[in-house]
């Protein structure tokens, strides 16, 4: 972090130099140090605006998309769906009162079953249609079978046939069954190897359930802060979420998970956050601590979590479907590869406003020590100045000559990079 200069005393100065106070910590539109970042999201591989072609007609706002082949089912605010293809768009009739949860589950084939509590439908490369299959708040396909979990029933799931989505209760077929806990009521369902995670509201049970229902075993795992659990997610053989006190992990141990940034995602509530992985990296989408404010962002994680970024971007509806897709201005977006829908995952220094005198000055020379190419822009209320840091790692000289009263900088890449330092020199009275 760099601190700012002490504060001068009240005799008459001329001129002074001062370091840049940086808005949070550092970098990246939010707080984390530089040294969190990812370095070396693929240049060239933003997704352009929208990421996703889909026609929909006027008047329909977009909340949530799911994909299957080369169909996208759109989630609007109305509650209708439509689904949209290369071969155009067709409303479905099926409508869900909010956005529906997600499972993968194989019936004769991969498809992906969609559920708002009250009513289901199952997506297929073929298109979408209603499902006679239970309602449900989370679901999983584990072990052959189909597992189900509803709010409000404390620990009860339904679990269907093998081989099949037949909920039926019978001797080697389907059922239901209850497992109180004091971590309460399950949030998430996530299958994991040869067992099924259980995420509660303040712990993680392990269930595995082959062969008949007589063998199933549910374990306590451990208990933790509360879980968000539209962010819980396999990230290549890893489990990710989001709790009250940050990111987690769970690869056999429970870790945190990028640790660097939990001063920004813990505290909030995170009741509207949503995670999802795919290629190599975990998705989240919620709100973060920007200096004092609180910003909704879009944040990219490695698998391991030793890098990531956040982008101040209002997502909407981040899902894994056979993409991840998630909403933005309006459009249907993909963030592979690193990628986000408005350019590159940019890294962003931006100060605090200074203001030298309380008065107009004049704004000098500006001096960056950086490793890696950066874009500065110096800006007062009387302009702004632009100049191009070549971050060889030694101290660059820029002048300036910008009037003002109060002065912000910002420095920007689309490269990997860090800003060591950044001071300017400022004179008292401006120009006339």
């Amino acid at each position: 972090m760099i601190v700012p200069e002490r504060s001068l005393p009240s005799f008459a100065v001329t001129e002074r130099t001062a370091e840049v106070q940086w808005k949070g910590d550092a970098a990246s539109v939010c707080g984390p140090a530089p040294a969190a970042l990812l370095r070396g999201f693929p240049g060239g591989t933003a997704v352009r605006p929208g990421g996703v072609p889909v026609d929909l007609p006027a008047g329909e706002v977009p909340l949530a998309a799911f994909a299957a082949g080369e169909r996208v089912a759109v989630y609007c605010a109305g509650g209708a769906v439509y689904v949209c293809s290369a071969s155009g768009t067709e409303k479905s009739s099926v409508r869900f009162a909010r956005i529906p949860s997600c499972a993968r589950i194989y019936d004769g084939g991969e498809a992906y079953l969609l559920s708002d509590g009250a009513r289901s439908a199952l997506l297929r490369a073929g298109g979408l249609t209603v499902s006679a299959i239970a309602a449900f708040d989370c679901a999983a396909f584990y072990g052959d079978r189909l597992w189900l979990a509803y709010a409000g029933e404390a620990g009860k799931v339904r679990y269907g046939a093998p081989a099949s989505t037949d909920l039926a209760s019978a001797r080697g077929g389907g059922g239901e069954i209850s497992f109180p806990s004091a971590y309460g009521q399950i949030a998430a369902l996530l299958p994991f190897g040869d067992s099924l995670l259980f995420f509660r509201e303040r712990g993680v049970q392990r269930l595995r359930a082959r062969g008949d229902e007589r063998d199933f075993e549910l374990t306590d795992l451990f208990s933790c802060a509360r879980i968000y659990g539209a962010t819980v997610a396999d990230a290549g053989g890893i489990a990710v979420w989001l709790a009250e006190d940050g990111l987690h992990a769970y690869d056999g141990n429970e870790r945190a998970f990028a640790p660097d940034f939990a001063d920004v995602l813990a505290g909030p509530d995170q009741s509207a956050a949503r995670g999802a992985a795919e290629g190599g990296r975990y998705y989240l989408q919620a709100t973060a601590r920007a200096g004092a404010e609180l910003v909704p962002v879009l944040a990219a994680f490695s698998a391991d979590g030793k890098a990531g970024s956040l982008v101040r971007c209002a997502a909407e509806g981040l899902t894994s479907s056979a993409r991840t897709l998630f909403v933005a201005e309006g459009a249907v977006c993909a963030p592979s590869a690193g990628g986000f829908p408005f350019g590159y995952a940019r890294r962003v220094y931006e100060s605090e406003t200074c203001e030298p005198f309380g008065r107009r000055a004049l704004l000098r020379e500006v001096r960056v020590r950086a490793s890696g190419p950066f874009r500065l822009t110096a800006r007062s209320e009387e302009g702004c100045r632009t100049a191009c840091v070549r971050g060889t790692g030694g101290t660059e000289r820029f002048p300036v000559q910008l009037p003002g009263v109060a002065f912000a900088y910002r420095l920007e890449t689309d490269a990997p990079g860090e800003v060591l330092s950044l001071s300017a020199t400022y004179a008292s009275g401006g120009v006339r």
